[in-house]
C-alpha cells in the first residue's frame, strides 16, 4: 500500500443533479443533457488527504447542495459516514476547527428541504457485501433506465449512489471481488450513464499489509485508478490520523486500535490518543461511530463532503505539492520549509503556507510565496511544536474562480526552549524568564515553598518568589534547602546548624548541620527527616527530635507516607 494517497492531475468535474449512496458504492447522476454525459478522463480518489473540511470553499458546499441527489445503502459500519455528517452540523455551527460558515450549512435530509443536502439515508437495504441483493436493490430503487435521461425512472432526480461494506470485503477472493462487485458496478454505470456510482473500500480489520483485506482494497483502488472511477477510500481514511501518521502497517482495525511496539498485539488506539491530546468541540466532536471512535466518524464526514463538493464541480485544478520538509535552526530560531512543485501544464499563481502550533487549529492562510518558489523561512518563533502543509493556488481556474490543490504532506519541527542565564519558569505551554541570576547549585538550593519558590543565590543570599515578585528572606547562604508542613528549612553549615523559616522569622531547630553529601533532608510525615552523618538519622515533628536510625543514609526520599533511605553498598 502506498503511504501517500494519489492526487489527480487535471481532473475534470461535472455538475451532478442527484446522488444515491449504497454501502460501498456511490451513484451520482450528472446535470447534463440526456445522452451527452462525457466519460471521466481521470479517476477521483477520496482518501485521507481529503479530510480537511476547512479547505472546502463555501461556494462548493452550496453547489453540492444545489446539484446532488444522493442515495446511500449501508449497515452498521456505513453509519459512521452519516453519523459523522449529522454531528458536523452543530460542530460547524459552534465554530469547530475555526469554521466560520452560515448556520446549518452542512445540514442534510431526504429530499433536501430547507436548503439541506438531498441525501436519502438507508435508501436501499443491506450493504454491498450481500450479492446479488445489493445490485437488485439498486435497480429496484432507481427503476428502469430512462434512455433519454440516463437515470432511473423510479427516482429520476437521483444522480449519485453510494454503498458501503460491512466486513465481507475481508473474505472475498480476487475473482469474487470482480464477479460480485467490480463487474456489477460497471454494468450499473453502463445502464445508468448519468448516475455516478461511487466505489468504496472495506473497513480495516487488523490483518495488516499482508492480509487479504488490504489486497482486496488495493484491487478496488487499482481498478478505479485504471478505469477513471470515483472511489471513497474508507480503508485509507482509517489508516491515518489527522497529523498524517500512518497506521496501515501496524495491524490497525476498524476501532483504530493498532500495534505500537511491533509485538503483534494491538495495544494503542490512534483516535483516542489524538482525541485525548486535543480539545473536544474545538478540534473534534463527539458523535456516534459504530465499531469505532468519534474521530473516525468525523473524518469520514469530512471526506464525504469533500466528495460531494468534487462531484458538484469543485475544481482543485492543481496537483498538490509533495515531499515537504521542515528544518529547525535553533540558533536563529527559524524553521525552513522545502517542498516539490508538482504543477504541470497549468502553473500555480502562488503557494499558500498553512501552519499549526502546538496541535491547535490550522491557520490556512498563514503566509504565501510566489509561483515556482519552493522554500520558505518561518522566523521569530516561540518554543513549541510547529506543523506545516503547502497548498498550490490558482487565481483563475478558467471559470473566473480561484481554486486550490489538496494540501501537501504535513511536516513538523519541534522548537525547544534555549536557556541562557538565570531561572526560567514553564507554565505547561511556554517558558518565561524569572531572573537573570542563577541559583547556587552546590546543593538542594531551590525548593517549592508556601505556594512560591525559595532560591539560594549564593552570595546574594536566600530569596522567595511569590509568582510575581522576589523578596530576600536571608542574607546568609544555606548549603541545603527543604520545605515541610508550611515551613522552610535551611542548613547553614556547621557554624549555624539548621534553621526553620515560618514566613516572617527564622528560628534555630538544631545546632548540628545535616550531612549534605546527598539529599539528606526531606519532608516526611508532616515533619522533617534529617541525616546528621555519624549522629544517625533523626525525625523532627516541629517541636522535638527523635532518632529513628543510628546509621546515616546516602540519600533520603519520601513517598506515600513512607521514608526511604539509601544505605549505599558495602
Amino acid at each position: 500500500m502506498e503511504n501517500e494517497g494519489k492526487r489527480m492531475d487535471g481532473i475534470k468535474r461535472h455538475c451532478i443533479k442527484g446522488i444515491v449512496v449504497l454501502a460501498g458504492i456511490l451513484l451520482v447522476p450528472l446535470l447534463m443533457p440526456a445522452n451527452s454525459f462525457a466519460a471521466r478522463t481521470s479517476p477521483l480518489i477520496i482518501e485521507h488527504n481529503c479530510t480537511d473540511i476547512t479547505n472546502i470553499p463555501e461556494s462548493a458546499i452550496n453547489q453540492a447542495k444545489a446539484d446532488l441527489h444522493i442515495a446511500y445503502g449501508h449497515t452498521s459500519h456505513g453509519s459512521q459516514l452519516t453519523d459523522g455528517m449529522t454531528g458536523l452540523v452543530d460542530f460547524a455551527n459552534s465554530g469547530g476547527l475555526g469554521l466560520s460558515l452560515p448556520e446549518d450549512i452542512f445540514e442534510w435530509n431526504d429530499g433536501g428541504t430547507g436548503g439541506a443536502l438531498d441525501f436519502h439515508d438507508y435508501a436501499m437495504g443491506g450493504d454491498c457485501g450481500y450479492y446479488p441483493q445489493w445490485v437488485n436493490n439498486t435497480r429496484a430503487y432507481l427503476g428502469e433506465p430512462d434512455p433519454d435521461t440516463g437515470r432511473g425512472t423510479a427516482h429520476p432526480d437521483v444522480n449519485v449512489i453510494i454503498w458501503s461494506w460491512c466486513g465481507q470485503a475481508s473474505h472475498r477472493t480476487e475473482q469474487e471481488m470482480i464477479d460480485t462487485y467490480l463487474d456489477p458496478m460497471t454494468e450499473l454505470e453502463e445502464d445508468y450513464p448519468n448516475v455516478i456510482f461511487v466505489y468504496m473500500t472495506g473497513h480495516a480489520d487488523g490483518t495488516g499489509l499482508e492480509g487479504n483485506l488490504h489486497a482486496r482494497n488495493q484491487q478496488v483502488k487499482a481498478y478505479c485508478e485504471a478505469n477513471n472511477k470515483v472511489l471513497y477510500d474508507y480503508y485509507d481514511i482509517e489508516c491515518y490520523d489527522p497529523n498524517g501518521n500512518y497506521f496501515g502497517d501496524k495491524l490497525v482495525n476498524d476501532n483504530c486500535d493498532y500495534d505500537s511496539d511491533e509485538d503483534g498485539l494491538r495495544d494503542a488506539n490512534w483516535a483516542i490518543e489524538w482525541q485525548d491530546s486535543h480539545t473536544e468541540g474545538v478540534d473534534w466532536y463527539s458523535c456516534s461511530s459504530a465499531h469505532s471512535q468519534p474521530l473516525n466518524a468525523n473524518r469520514k464526514a469530512y471526506a464525504a463532503w469533500w466528495l460531494w463538493a468534487r462531484l458538484a464541480g469543485w475544481n482543485e485544478c492543481l496537483e498538490a505539492p509533495s515531499d515537504l520538509t521542515a528544518t529547525l535552526d535553533s540558533e536563529t530560531q527559524q524553521i525552513t520549509l522545502s517542498w516539490v512543485d508538482n504543477s504541470g501544464v497549468i502553473s500555480e499563481d502562488a503557494f499558500i503556507i498553512q501552519r499549526q502550533v502546538n496541535g491547535g487549529a490550522w491557520d490556512n492562510n498563514y503566509d504565501t510565496v510566489a509561483a515556482d518558489i519552493t522554500t520558505y523561512v518561518d522566523e521569530s518563533l516561540s518554543p513549541g511544536i510547529y506543523a506545516y502543509r503547502i497548498v498550490a493556488h490558482l487565481d483563475d481556474d478558467g471559470t473566473g474562480n480561484p481554486c486550490d490543490s489538496q494540501p501537501s504532506n504535513i511536516a513538523e519541527a519541534v522548537f525547544d526552549f534555549i536557556f541562557s542565564n538565570g531561572l526560567y519558569q514553564y507554565d505547561g505551554t511556554s517558558w518565561a524568564q524569572l531572573t537573570t541570576s542563577d541559583a547556587d547549585n552546590t546543593g538542594n538550593t531551590m525548593v517549592a515553598y508556601n505556594n512560591g519558590l525559595a532560591v539560594n543565590f549564593g552570595s546574594l543570599g536566600l530569596w522567595y518568589y511569590n509568582g510575581t515578585s522576589w523578596s530576600r528572606i536571608s542574607t546568609n547562604n544555606p548549603e541545603w534547602l527543604t520545605a515541610y508542613n508550611g515551613s522552610l528549612v535551611g542548613d547553614f553549615g556547621a557554624t549555624y546548624g539548621l534553621y526553620s523559616y515560618n514566613g516572617s522569622a527564622w528560628s534555630q531547630i538544631s545546632t548540628s548541620d545535616a550531612d549534605n553529601t546527598g539529599n539528606t533532608m526531606v519532608a516526611y510525615n508532616n515533619g522533617l527527616a534529617v541525616d546528621f552523618g555519624s549522629y544517625g538519622l533523626w525525625y523532627y515533628d516541629g517541636t522535638t527530635w527523635d532518632q529513628i536510625s543510628t546509621s546515616d543514609a546516602q540519600w533520603l526520599a519520601a513517598y506515600n507516607g513512607k521514608l526511604v533511605a539509601d544505605g549505599g553498598s558495602e
